[in-house]
Formats: C-alpha cells, sequence, structure tokens
C-alpha cells in the first residue's frame, strides 16, 4: 500500500518532464512526449518504485501481527529512505523541472519578440498572469508536500534512534500518518481550484456537460 503512495508524487514529476519535452528546441526531447512512450516512461516509473521499495519485505518479520525489522540497523537507514525518496526528492525534482521549463518558455518568447520585432502589451499581462499562475500551483503543491510529509519522515528518524519508543511517540506517527493521506487529497483543490485559470475552466466544464445533459432531455421529450 506505501508503494501507491510512493507513485503519486513521481507522476507528478512526469508531468514536469512532459513540459519540459514539449517545450525543448530539440526534437529528440519533443519525441518523448507522446502517448507511446508516456506509456513506456509510466510503466517503467512504476517497475523502478516498486524496485527501490523491493529490500521492505524482506527486512521485516511478522510477530503477533506486528511488524518487526530484523535488524535494527536496516530500521536506521528507511528512515532517511524515507526522509530524501518520499519527503524531499519529489518536490526538489518538480521545482527543477518547472522551472527550467518556464525560463525556456521565457527564453523563447524573447528571441521570436526579437526575431519579429513583436510589441505586445496586453498579452505580454496575460502571460505573466499566467507564469504566476503556474508558479503559484508549484509553490502551493511543493509546500503542502513538504509540510504533509516532513513530519512523518522527521518522526520516522526519531522512531528510528530510539529503541524503546513512546506511545505518545507512536501516536504522533500515526498522526503524521494521516497527514500524508491529506496531502494526497490536495491536487484537486490546488490544481483546479488554486487559481482563475483553471477554476474558469472547471466552470467550463460544468457548464457544457450541463448543455449535454439538457439537450438529450430535450431530445428524449
Amino acid at each position: 500500500m506505501f508503494i501507491l503512495y510512493a507513485m503519486s508524487p513521481y507522476y507528478i514529476v512526469l508531468v514536469c518532464i512532459d513540459r519540459l519535452c514539449r517545450t525543448s528546441k530539440y526534437s529528440s526531447l519533443r519525441k518523448i512526449a507522446t502517448p507511446s512512450r508516456a506509456h513506456r516512461i509510466i510503466i517503467i516509473t512504476v517497475l523502478m518504485v516498486i524496485l527501490a521499495y523491493s529490500h521492505v519485505p524482506f527486512q521485516y518479520n511478522i510477530n503477533r501481527s506486528k511488524c518487526f525489522a530484523l535488524n535494527f540497523s536496516y530500521y536506521h537507514s528507511l528512515g532517511y529512505f524515507i526522509l530524501i525518496f518520499y519527503c524531499l526528492l519529489p518536490p526538489i525534482l518538480m521545482s527543477i523541472f518547472s522551472s527550467w521549463t518556464l525560463i525556456l518558455l521565457h527564453c523563447y518568447r524573447r528571441k521570436q519578440e526579437k526575431k519579429y520585432q513583436l510589441k505586445i502589451i496586453l498579452p505580454s499581462k496575460h502571460r505573466c498572469g499566467r507564469n504566476y499562475q503556474l508558479l503559484k500551483i508549484l509553490f502551493l503543491y511543493v509546500t503542502t508536500t513538504i509540510i504533509c510529509t516532513l513530519p512523518f519522515s522527521i518522526l520516522m528518524l526519531l522512531h528510528t534512534h530510539q529503541f524503546n519508543s513512546n506511545r505518545q511517540l507512536i501516536v504522533y506517527i500515526k498522526t503524521a500518518v494521516l497527514l500524508c493521506n491529506v496531502n494526497h487529497c490536495t491536487s484537486f483543490y490546488i490544481y483546479t481550484l488554486g487559481t482563475p485559470l483553471y477554476r474558469r475552466e472547471l466552470l467550463h466544464l460544468i457548464e457544457s456537460f450541463r448543455r449535454r445533459f439538457v439537450l438529450r432531455l430535450t431530445q428524449v421529450n
């Protein structure tokens, strides 16, 4: 079950890579952003995540319906592993690829304006607003991911460095797990409701469904 949670942020990383490939000036990178290759990359990513966490079942033993690490040194390594690969690495990759994409788009627009001697005032404001919205979405998602996953990672590290953990720490860890679950429920609110652009698209989608529904009712009657 935890592998499914671990896959979720890396799918967002793949989306950021897809945007970067589509804005690249190199045709070899643009060819990567195709549906057929996207399916292969998704499968490869799933296999890589499963492979990265495949060591966990072999290092744990079930005793009285509870999981215990066979080696306590492995428990230390697992705490750092979760901190890096689950908490820190996905937001860092998202920030790198998304920022890179925005920089490429900005440079491309500058070159086009110089090449064709374009002097556009109103659309430039619109572009700045769109770039601001994309940066806002990125900032909100990265911040939410870190806030929701960092407490769990830190508590896991504290738990691994204590041979006899008290019950209060266990309660904190269980609460942090719930916070991690909240992280996987916030993408809709961040992407769709976080900016006016996507809110308008959502309202437009709802309106289109309403029109189709009304049209079908009139045809039936």
